[in-house]
């Protein structure tokens, strides 16, 4: 009789979800999808819980949709938990490392980038879990061959500084190429440094100060630091020549037509009298 009378409760209690007159319409639909099964909306339904997001916070219950998403294969949630796991949110998730390796792990494996950086990143620094550049090395030759940036920088960095691999540097120019010519800040950084002192490339100022362009219009301090430091080494001409390609490698990233180039500027040095 005990358990019947659990039973109906339980029934009432998920019924009564369902048609709560406090929750709005649009999450009473989204709740009732994640109630058919949907991982896509189960994983919504867990997140708008967990973050209080137009309903009233629930952690738990957020957690538990979170899990039922991730079970069902849904990739953001496996993502999620990873990443609520590692830390952990001092409140409703106690941090477990193990947990949060093996949720990435199940994204990575569906070819998720971002949680292949996030391995990449996680066994290379060995912070919250051992290190190990071996399975550092091998998500970030896999994240490069799928044309991901940030695999293509780690990868670079790891033939960079020989880290689980022999040093080549030629090879580590080629891979932070690779992410810089998508916009990869710290890629763009140290490529231009290589071509400024042909490491691993040819020398070759007007293209590190081109790499270096690009990082400042993308917000890095360090290459507005490179520049002001190299910027008497080159000439008007060669600075509007790397202006103009800064141009073409932006129009190349958003996928915009070749722009014209800008006429370029004489020296003072070459100005006729």
């Amino acid at each position: 009789m005990k358990k019947l009378m659990t039973f109906a409760i339980l029934c009432f209690s998920a019924v009564a979800v369902a048609r709560n007159p406090f929750l709005s319409p649009e999450f009473q639909n989204l709740l009732e999808q994640a109630e058919a099964d949907n991982a896509e909306m189960q994983f919504e339904v867990g997140k708008r819980y967990y973050m209080g997001e137009g309903v009233p916070s629930d952690k738990p219950q957020g957690i538990s949709w979170l899990e039922k998403s991730a079970a069902a294969g849904y990739i953001p949630a496996q993502r999620a938990l990873g990443i609520l796991f590692l830390d952990g949110d001092g409140t409703s998730v106690p941090a477990n490392a193990t947990k949060g390796l093996e949720w990435l792990t199940k994204a990575a494996e569906k070819n998720d980038l971002n949680a292949m950086t996030l391995l990449i990143a996680l066994y290379k620094e060995g912070k919250l879990v051992p290190q190990d550049y071996a399975k550092a090395i091998s998500w970030a030759e896999k994240g490069a061959v799928l044309g991901d940036r940030d695999a293509q920088y780690y990868l670079g960095t790891f033939y960079h500084f020989g880290l689980g691999k022999e040093k080549d540097i030629s090879l580590a120019a080629k891979l932070y190429t690779q992410a810089a010519n998508q916009g990869h800040l710290e890629a763009l950084n140290n490529i231009g440094a290589m071509y400024f002192g042909g490491i691993g490339v040819d020398k070759n100022q007007v293209l590190g100060y081109t790499y270096w362009l690009l990082a400042k219009s993308l917000g890095s301090p360090h290459a507005e630091r490179n520049l002001q430091a190299k910027a008497g080494e080159l000439s008007d001409q060669e600075k509007a020549k790397a202006e103009n390609a800064v141009r073409r490698l932006v129009a190349q990233m958003n996928g915009e037509p070749e722009p014209q180039a800008q006429p370029q500027r004489r020296s003072k040095k070459s100005k006729k009298k």
